[in-house]
């Protein structure tokens, strides 16, 4: 690669190509259009591997990332109905209505609940009508302000003032990414793993997905912790699970670096914020209740793109005949607590070893997940730029094969495909673990040794 990438124009062609496969997935391809969309797709990953390897500055290869996402600024969420879901509820939320508090259904078949509060157009695009919102205080405050610009009268506003907010996050990842390597005397290059990748351009920025603002505060606080200003982290820790809550795993990673006390002072301000943050929406049993139940949806119903899930569902079909998702989901997810656990008291406790754990223990739940959307790998995508493992590029790539289940109007998996998936990412574990061991064999003997 870096060779083709030192031949003349080579650059600026990937930099083209690039422009043009995410202008054609965002403007012009359908989901249910697999075949051209994976083409595209793959043409865009090219280019990125080509733009990484290549021998232009830094500076240069940021602002083919930065355009690319300007380009997708106009264009309507095509691989996700999400955002059917998040303008609703910020429409509730603008006439004072608690979105945690009914169903969409429940209002749907009585508009008097909300009046003409809400778009009762967006309820027949909904993918959860009888669910209640599982999204947390700051991605409803999002909704919120991208719902009160849009006014009732388009979505389309609403929809770039929400990746308004995605290009800001985006930014500020970036930022504390460049800062976190260039502080541990890494190659700032290796920001372009999670700039310049398609599948964070795509599902960030293009589909609204709302990793990228919890992407943006966690880096946010792996800096101020590295930095030792443990209360700014403990801020920014907080506004990470208040846009989703998986960050909150990664608290017991923090407890050996910074010690007993300081461990406990951190940890007391992330719990008390978050408690803050949420306060206004879940001040009642009965919306504790709405959002618990919808948390448990989510490990004992819902299924997609698994990987040890399905040979536990697989085995249950064979041995017990119907579909285990209700007890072999939530201990699934058990385990994963068990794996932080160890990481927490095992191996090296330096912040570059704890950075590594968060995307291994990351990577177990997601292995171990009922449901893994492409979105998902974003966040594995920020945290390998400062760790010394490459799975998760790869697995960016592969992960586009689950968009092969919206071929058909009843959403079939192809589980040829989602083998395919995981023995591709899978295979590169292994090939690294030896790598890893070799490398550490090398040190060991007194020989110089480079990983990554």
């Amino acid at each position: 690669l870096q060779l083709l990438a030192r031949l003349p124009f080579a650059s600026l062609a990937g930099s083209s190509i690039f422009f043009l496969a995410m202008g054609q997935i965002a403007y012009f391809t359908e989901r249910q259009n697999f075949e051209w969309l994976f083409g595209w797709y793959t043409a865009a990953f090219a280019s990125f591997l080509l733009l990484a390897s290549s021998p232009w500055p830094l500076k240069y290869l940021l602002w083919v990332a930065a355009i690319a996402r300007l380009l997708l600024l106009l264009a309507v969420p095509g691989l996700s109905d999400d955002y059917f879901r998040f303008i609703w509820d910020g429409q509730l939320l603008n006439a004072g209505i608690n979105p945690f508090l009914y169903l969409p259904s429940e209002i749907a078949d009585n508009p008097a609940l909300a009046g003409n509060a809400v778009d009762q157009r967006l309820f027949g695009q909904m993918n959860s009508p009888d669910y209640h919102t599982i999204y947390p205080p700051v991605a409803q405050l999002v909704f919120a302000v991208s719902a009160w610009f849009a006014g009732g009268k388009s979505l389309l506003p609403a929809i770039i003032v929400m990746r308004f907010f995605m290009l800001v996050a985006d930014a500020g990842s970036v930022y504390f990414m460049l800062k976190l390597l260039r502080h541990f005397g890494l190659p700032a290059r290796r920001v372009l793993l999670f700039a310049l990748n398609p599948l964070v351009v795509q599902e960030l920025v293009g589909n609204l997905h709302f990793e990228g603002v919890m992407i943006a505060f966690l880096t946010g606080c792996l800096w101020w912790l590295v930095s030792g200003r443990i209360w700014l982290a403990a801020l920014f820790l907080a506004f990470s699970v208040a846009s989703k809550m998986l960050p909150l795993m990664f608290l017991p990673l923090c407890w050996q670096p910074l010690g007993n006390r300081r461990f406990v002072l951190f940890a007391s301000a992330v719990l008390g914020l978050t408690a803050l943050l949420f306060a206004p929406f879940l001040l009642n049993e009965q919306l504790l209740r709405h959002l618990g139940g919808s948390v448990g949806l989510y490990f004992q119903k819902f299924e997609f793109n698994a990987s040890v899930y399905y040979l536990f569902r697989q085995a249950g079909y064979m041995v017990r005949d119907f579909n285990v998702i209700q007890t072999v989901g939530s201990r699934l997810s058990l385990f994963t607590v068990y794996m932080l656990a160890v990481f927490s008291f095992f191996g090296r406790h330096h912040w570059q070893a704890v950075f590594t754990k968060m995307l291994l223990g990351l990577s177990v739940y997601f292995f171990l997940a009922t449901i893994v959307h492409p979105w998902y790998v974003t966040g594995l995508l920020a945290l390998v730029v400062l760790a010394p493992f490459r799975y998760p590029i790869v697995w960016s790539f592969a992960t586009f094969f689950s968009y092969s289940t919206y071929r058909t109007a009843a959403y079939t998996e192809n589980l040829w495909l989602v083998s395919l998936e995981y023995l591709m990412v899978y295979a590169v574990i292994f090939a690294e673990i030896l790598i890893c061991k070799k490398a550490q064999h090398l040190r060991q003997k007194g020989q110089n040794s480079t990983f990554y």
